[in-house]
């Protein structure tokens, strides 16, 4: 209780709560990294800082959203020490942007995963129909090959009846 009213005499107390009000959203360094590098359009180097490497992100996430501020551009986003600071409605964007990206990619897989499956069955089919094919033409040759031998054993037959016709 004496701790608390030493802030709040300091003016620490009004600090804090103005600075929760201004960035009501704060994630740790790793979180952020963790979370947001998917969406990042350029290279990042990771020989950095980690916490260079997250300002570089940010900066290149929210390139065109930073707000006009008592005559100077700021971003929507503050990095301390372990913790980088969000206004209201920046980690949503993020959020949002990184629900977008991955539904796209979903999307991409599943369009991979659909052709699979539809190449395997097509060539499941193919298989079926060769095989099919093979049967059926070597039914037709032995069919067409008994049909032969028995049209030679007629000829065969009338030519040896027609020359014992012949002789008598």
């Amino acid at each position: 209780e004496v701790t608390l009213r030493q802030l709040r005499f300091a003016g620490i107390l009004n600090a804090m709560t103005i600075s929760k009000k201004i960035f009501p959203n704060q994630l740790s360094n790793d979180i952020v990294w963790d979370r947001f590098k998917c969406l990042s359009r350029k290279y990042i180097d990771k020989q950095l800082e980690s916490k260079e490497c997250i300002c570089n992100l940010l900066s290149d996430l929210f390139k065109d959203s930073e707000r006009y501020v008592k005559g100077e551009y700021t971003a929507p986003y503050v990095c301390g020490k372990t913790k980088i600071f969000f206004w209201s409605g920046a980690l949503e964007k993020l959020e949002s942007d990184r629900k977008d990206m991955l539904s796209l990619k979903a999307a991409k897989l599943r369009g991979y995963i659909e052709t699979a499956i539809q190449r395997r069955r097509f060539l499941t089919i193919k298989r079926g129909m060769t095989l099919l094919q093979a049967v059926y033409r070597g039914l037709e040759a032995r069919l067409e090959r008994r049909d032969r031998i028995r049209a030679a054993l007629l000829i065969t037959c009338w030519t040896k009846l027609a020359l014992v016709r012949l002789r008598r």
